[in-house]
């Protein structure tokens, strides 16, 4: 083989293996798809969240959005996340979908609550938080100072 054909081989190769990590690391890795447990919970609201959205308790991220879909019966969206499986969520606990500062994306937060019983997969959280609507929040900051600055309070 010559030198100019074995360089395209073995960038072919490098191209490849290259691919094949990017393809893995978008997936959530080798092991997301067959370890851990799910939870689902039904939001209001989910507008920004999408699969592969992170999951976190404690400022950890401990599972990933794995599905979403509108309910059937209630048009609302059901959200799937996929948890590690050593991460036991209290059966209280709430599930929050914040945003990421003011342009970051959204993640689903945690708040753990007290009880000693632990969701089981496939259970549902009970008590959720819906997404914050970020448009929505800054057209209510405006109209609030165009009251103030025309004096209508």
């Amino acid at each position: 083989m010559t030198r100019g054909g074995l360089e395209i081989v073995v960038g072919a190769v490098v191209c490849a293996v290259i691919a094949l990590l990017i393809a893995t690391g978008a997936s959530g890795g080798f092991a997301a798809a067959r370890t851990g447990y799910t939870l689902t919970a039904h939001f209001d609201q989910a507008d920004g969240l999408a699969v592969g959205n992170a999951v976190h308790l404690a400022g950890v991220q401990v599972g990933k959005v794995s599905a979403m879909r509108i309910d059937p019966k209630t048009l609302k969206p059901l959200v799937e996340f996929r948890f590690e499986e050593t991460v036991q969520i209290p059966r209280d606990s709430a599930a929050m979908i914040l945003s990421d500062g003011v342009l970051g994306g959204k993640f689903v937060k945690i708040e753990p609550g007290v009880e000693s019983d632990y969701l089981k997969s496939g259970e549902r959280f009970e008590f959720v938080q819906d997404s914050v609507i970020v448009e929505e929040l800054l057209e209510k900051i405006v109209n609030a100072a165009d009251r103030r600055i025309s004096g209508k309070h």
